[in-house]
């Protein structure tokens, strides 16, 4: 009788994963099927001023790697595409890790929701405007968006309902997953640091009985340092690139600079006395400047002519002058903490509320580098291009997809919001099962609060800031709205049998 429920517990458990099995096939197969058609019926790549960055200056050993612009992508381009560095190779490469984003997706969602809502969440997932989007453009969207969805399945296979033998490999897969996100995205840092702190901690505490044990604590002793390493492996190999060309560590050399930008206005136009240069000529461009209506478009002097440009194009002086602005901007968000505070939160309400910018007359299909001028300045065109000679100007038809569905995460966000509250009501008044976090679920909430943040921090709440964070917010709403409970140790194995007492 008991062997026979052993057995029969086995056999649901494996028919439990025979079936998440064939809807990952499934899942996989039809994000193929889609991007396949969508490359028929609307072909073509999306190009941005930055993806000049990306694509130019970030392979070519003549030229500085722009210095907020992470190189690490061009590198995982080449590298990903066998260096057949050109435009098609790499929109494939990134169409294949859509696939695969979709797939990881649903394993993470099956982490935290029953199937069905997983299912039809990680086909929105791999359908939505935005994913196609950072899929087609050649910018960093997509391999961060990868990287941090392969960190949260990793996550959903690492936190099992009871101790299990893989958990230390899971555990090391998302380090280096949320590493590697940050190096191709350095905004991603904060989130990568916070997620790995927050999945060790809660490694070592569920392991907490085993400690005495010689080979859990010879694990242990393995794990968390390399863990580390993993990490920070990733970051350290680009600020070893910057550090060639600036002399700085820093994933991002000009961060000082985009601090001034965007809190330009809490600055005094009296310090710039106290200085000289380029220092004293830049606080004078942003200095006591009246807000925008919207938070962080002062960013937009890192781009137009004038002191702060000269000095993002001062290679031998970036580094000192970053550091000199960044103390002078810091000294003053120190002074001015209640209005930074006030500023922070006016872009987050915008980031959840209004609709984001969406700067569409800077997108194009690749024409615009058909110029001489452009042509000149880039060694690589016939590479890149494949010996094209020109191409005429096309509308980006995604833009005018993401416009209609530009609102989508943000009611995802609320709607997330609304079910967690009716759900922790409901749970107050019957008290049905224990009160306990879903560990993807936290992780994802870390991700959308660093990312609102870092937003709010350095930079104008535009629609590709969403496309990373894309994953929690759909992750936090299947969890409120069906969330999977969680089989306890005695549900698997059960606690009657000799050999458990």
């Amino acid at each position: 009788m008991r062997g026979g429920r052993i057995f029969r517990i086995k056999t649901d458990t494996w028919r439990r994963i025979r079936w998440d099995l064939a809807w990952a096939v499934g899942i996989g197969w039809w994000s193929w099927w889609w991007r396949a058609h969508l490359m028929k019926t609307t072909p073509g790549f999306v190009y941005f001023a930055d993806s000049w960055d990306y694509i130019n200056i970030s392979h070519d050993p003549t030229v500085a790697p722009d210095p907020f612009h992470s190189p690490f992508i061009e590198m995982l381009w080449r590298y990903g595409t066998n260096h057949h560095f050109n435009e098609i190779a790499v929109g494939q490469l990134q169409q294949t890790a859509g696939v695969v984003m979709a797939v990881a997706m649903y394993v993470a969602l099956r982490g935290v929701a029953i199937r069905l809502v997983a299912v039809p969440a990680a086909l929105y997932f791999s359908m939505s405007a935005l994913e196609i989007f950072s899929e087609r453009a050649f910018l960093t969207e997509c391999g961060t968006t990868l990287f941090i969805v392969l960190g949260l399945a990793a996550t959903a296979r690492m936190i099992k309902p009871f101790p299990q033998k893989h958990s230390p490999w899971w555990f090391l897969v998302a380090a280096i997953s949320f590493g590697t996100a940050a190096a191709i995205r350095p905004a991603v840092q904060l989130f990568a640091v916070a997620a790995i702190s927050y999945l060790g901690l809660q490694y070592l505490w569920r392991y907490r009985r085993e400690w005495l044990r010689l080979r859990t604590w010879r694990q242990m002793v393995l794990v968390a340092p390399l863990s580390v390493v993993l990490t920070v492996l990733p970051m350290w190999s680009l600020q070893e690139r910057y550090h060639q060309y600036y002399g700085t560590t820093s994933p991002t050399p000009a961060q000082g600079v985009v601090l001034l930008t965007r809190w330009g206005h809490i600055v005094p136009c009296a310090i710039a006395a106290e200085h000289k240069g380029l220092v004293k000529r830049a606080i004078l461009q942003v200095c006591e400047k009246p807000l925008d209506i919207v938070p962080g478009v002062s960013t937009n002097a890192l781009w137009s002519p004038g002191p702060v440009r000269e000095i993002l194009n001062d290679v031998p002086g970036l580094r000192r002058t970053s550091k000199t602005l960044a103390r002078i901007t810091q000294a003053e968000m120190r002074k001015n903490q209640g209005e930074v505070i006030h500023e922070i939160y006016r872009s987050i309400a915008w980031q959840l509320t209004k609709k984001p910018v969406e700067p569409a007359y800077l997108y194009h299909n690749g024409s615009q580098w058909f110029t001489p001028n452009v042509m000149t300045h880039y060694p690589g065109h016939a590479e890149w291009f494949q010996g094209e000679k020109k191409r005429a100007a096309a509308p980006v038809v995604f833009l005018g997809t993401i416009e209609k569905t530009i609102y989508l995460p943000q009611y995802f966000f609320w709607g997330a919001l609304a079910l967690g509250v009716l759900r922790g009501f409901v749970w107050l008044i019957w008290r049905r099962g224990k009160w306990s976090l879903n560990h993807v679920v936290v992780v994802s909430a870390i991700l959308l609060a660093t990312g609102f943040v870092s937003v709010a921090l350095g930079t104008l709440p535009g629609f590709r800031y969403w496309i990373p964070l894309q994953p929690g917010v759909l992750l936090i709403f299947a969890a409120a709205l069906g969330a999977r409970r969680k089989p306890t140790f005695e549900q698997v194995v059960p606690a009657d049998l000799p050999h458990i007492k």
